[in-house]
C-alpha cells in the first residue's frame, strides 16, 4: 500500500474494530506492525492510534499495549428481528465450554435485537432450517462440512467457531491451536523441562494440538521424548507411566482431562508442581476435582462469541459483507502449577 496518512490508517482501523476483525479485549497491532503494513512512520501510526483512543474505541495498557474497548460500537440495528440457529448445548465438558461462548453470543444478540433458537439435531442433512437466517455453528466436525456448503451455495450465512473450514463462502473464528500448543510447550522447555509428557484424545483439533508439541521440540531441536504419548489413557494407565517415566512436565490436550491428571499423580506419588509442571489446554478455572490453578491456555471464547455473531448479523444486514476468517489470539497463563527447573 502507498504512503497514507494518520487519518486514512485509522478509518481502516476503525473498520476493523466496527465489524468485530479486531475484537473488544484484544490487543491492537503495535506501532511498528503498522507502519509496515500501511507503509507509513510509526509516527503516523502512532497518530492514528492515539485518534482511536481519544474516541473510544481502544485504551492503553501500560507495557502491554493497545487494547479494544469492550464499548466499540458494533453494526446498525437491524430492519428487522434475524434469527440464528445455534447448536444445542453439548452435556458434561462442553456445556462448560459452550456456556462461555452462548454468554458472548447472548451479549451481542441482546444488542443487536436478533432472535436464537437451538437447532433440533446436529445433523445438516436433515437439519431444518425454515425461518433460519444464518448459522453460528460451535460442534461441526470437519467430516461434515459438506452439507453446510449446500447450504451457504443458496445464499444462507454461517459462522463456525474454532474450526477453520476451507470453503470461501464459510465465516471462521478460530484460535490457532497448532500455534498455541506450540507457546505452551515452548514456556516448558525454555523452563528446562525435557521429559514432558503429552496426553491427547481424538479429533481433528487434537491432531492440530499434538502438532505443536512436536514443531516445538523440532524447533528447540530436541528429539520428543518417546512413550510419554498417551491417548484417552485410564487413571490407571495415567498413573503407571508418571510413577515409572517420572516426567517433569505434562501437557494436557483437552482441558477435562486435568482431574484424571491430578487423581493419577497423586496415586503415583508425584506432587503438582514440584515433581511435575502441568499446562492444559482451555481454562479450568470451575471445573471440579481441581483444587489449585493450573496453567493453561485460556481462550477468549466470549469474545469469540460475540464477534461471531456480530460479523453474522452485518451479513445479513449487508449482503455485500464478505465471509470472514479470523484467527484469535488466546492467553498463555503460567500459575502455580508450573516450576522452572534449576539447571
Amino acid at each position: 500500500m502507498s504512503k497514507i496518512a494518520y487519518r486514512a490508517v485509522y478509518e481502516e482501523l476503525h473498520r476493523r474494530i466496527r465489524e468485530r476483525l479486531l475484537i473488544p479485549g484484544e490487543l491492537m497491532p503495535g506501532e511498528k506492525r503498522l507502519a509496515e503494513e500501511y507503509q507509513v512512520s510509526r509516527t503516523t501510526a502512532r497518530k492514528a492510534l492515539q485518534l482511536l483512543s481519544e474516541r473510544g474505541f481502544i485504551s492503553s495498557r501500560a507495557g502491554v499495549g493497545w487494547e479494544v474497548l469492550r464499548s466499540a460500537p458494533g453494526p446498525k440495528a437491524p430492519s428487522r428481528p434475524w434469527t440464528i440457529g445455534i447448536d444445542p448445548i453439548a452435556p458434561g465438558w462442553g456445556a462448560y465450554y459452550q456456556e462461555l461462548l452462548m454468554k458472548g453470543i447472548l451479549d451481542a444478540a441482546q444488542q443487536d435485537s436478533c432472535r436464537l433458537t437451538v437447532l433440533d439435531n446436529r445433523n445438516p442433512k436433515t437439519l431444518n432450517v425454515a425461518g433460519i437466517d444464518g448459522l453460528l455453528m460451535m460442534w461441526v466436525g470437519d467430516e461434515n462440512y459438506a452439507p453446510y456448503a449446500a447450504l451457504a451455495e443458496k445464499g444462507l450465512p454461517i459462522a463456525f467457531i474454532n474450526r477453520q473450514p476451507e470453503n470461501p463462502r464459510f465465516s471462521f473464528f478460530s484460535v490457532d491451536y497448532t500455534r498455541e500448543a506450540y507457546r505452551a510447550v515452548e514456556y516448558l522447555l525454555m523452563a528446562g523441562h525435557r521429559e514432558i509428557m503429552m496426553v491427547t484424545g481424538g479429533g481433528a483439533s487434537m491432531e492440530l494440538r499434538e502438532r505443536g508439541y512436536y514443531q516445538a521440540f523440532a524447533a528447540h531441536r530436541l528429539p520428543s521424548p518417546s512413550g510419554l504419548v498417551l491417548r484417552d489413557p485410564t487413571v490407571d494407565e495415567l498413573a503407571g507411566v508418571l510413577k515409572e517415566r517420572r516426567p517433569t512436565a505434562a501437557f494436557l490436550l483437552f482441558g477435562c482431562q486435568t482431574p484424571t491428571f491430578a487423581v493419577a499423580a497423586e496415586r503415583a506419588g508425584l506432587q503438582i508442581p514440584g515433581d511435575v509442571s502441568l499446562i492444559c489446554f482451555d481454562d479450568m478455572d470451575r471445573v471440579a476435582g481441581v483444587s489449585f490453578p493450573v496453567s493453561c491456555i485460556r481462550m477468549p471464547l466470549f469474545q469469540m462469541g460475540q464477534a461471531a455473531l456480530t460479523h453474522l448479523l452485518r451479513r445479513l444486514e449487508e449482503p455485500e459483507t464478505e465471509p470472514v476468517r479470523r484467527i484469535v489470539g488466546a492467553e498463555l497463563c503460567i500459575n502455580s502449577s508450573c516450576r522452572i527447573l534449576e539447571p
